[in-house]
């Protein structure tokens, strides 16, 4: 019974990602998941617009600090422990696309 079973399992190589999801994946592995601190700005019941403005922020700091991006790194932990990773994933690839219906960075100040 224990050699049916062994015989029956598969390596892991056969479930080795892609090279762009091994890059991804060790980028999101970086950041520690933690609570945000508490924004008086939003209720505690839904983060929603929190985690949208954390996003922004982000972005912001992003183009401001091209040459430090680690002055920016609090806000992509606030950012990626409020939002749903499916929403990031889809404001990622709209800011790629240029249809990101959020504030551009360039445009501010």
């Amino acid at each position: 019974e224990a050699a049916a079973r062994h015989s029956t399992r598969r390596s892991l190589d056969e479930f080795s990602p892609t090279p762009w999801v091994a890059q991804r994946t060790v980028a999101v592995m970086e950041v520690k998941l933690e609570t945000a601190p508490v924004d008086k700005r939003f209720s505690n019941t839904n983060q929603a617009r929190h985690c949208y403005a954390y996003y922004n922020a982000y972005q912001q700091c992003m183009f401001e600090n091209e040459d430090d991006p680690s002055a920016c790194f609090k806000l992509k932990r606030h950012y990626s422990s409020l939002c749903p990773s499916k929403w990031i994933e889809n404001w990622d690839e709209q800011r790629e696309a240029g249809t990101y219906n959020g504030p551009v960075p360039s445009e501010k100040k």
